[in-house]
């Protein structure tokens, strides 16, 4: 199986047999990073591993007949290949979403897909489980510009905490 790195999201191959039930430590041979790992779960359909990402996505939902039903502004939970799990204060409606980002070259980035599941959380938002439909060089043109976006963000965003004087 692939575990990504909790630190600094390298992956790497294990054996799920060598995890305990219990979950295993495990170190990142490239930060020395120490994290717990845990064995896969049977009922997991995913295919694709996931990313932890926070990004802004703009969404709109379109009926079968191409009308716009709703649209909105989620954060990002996670993404793949395959899909991407978002937060919404509101209920997504089901239909063909459009979905739409800025990348680090401030260009729009889109791809399409179709609400999987939508669920209230313990909080009160909305994780809305989305499958990307459009065609794989997209999806995984999509994903890597994302995933590039959010971590260029995250290790490029200083907070010095002083205030200069006027």
């Amino acid at each position: 199986m692939q575990i990504p790195c909790k630190s600094c999201q390298s992956t790497f191959r294990l054996d799920s047999c060598l995890i305990k039930a219990t979950g295993s430590l495990v170190r990142c041979s490239k930060c020395q990073q120490i994290f717990k790992v845990y064995p896969p779960d049977p009922t997991d359909r995913r295919q694709h591993p996931r990313i932890n990402t926070r990004n802004l996505i703009s969404h709109v939902t379109f009926d079968e007949n191409g009308k716009k039903i709703s649209q909105g502004l989620s954060k990002t939970v996670d993404i793949s290949k395959g899909g991407i799990l978002l937060e919404t204060p509101h209920q997504i409606e089901s239909g063909l979403i459009s979905l739409a980002a800025v990348d680090l070259g401030n260009n729009i980035i889109e791809i399409k897909g179709e609400l999987v599941y939508c669920r209230k959380t313990a909080t009160g938002m909305y994780h809305s489980g989305i499958k990307f439909v459009d065609t794989n060089e997209q999806k995984v043109d999509f994903t890597v510009k994302l995933i590039k976006e959010y971590y260029h963000r995250k290790n490029n965003f200083h907070d010095s905490g002083t205030i200069a004087p006027l």
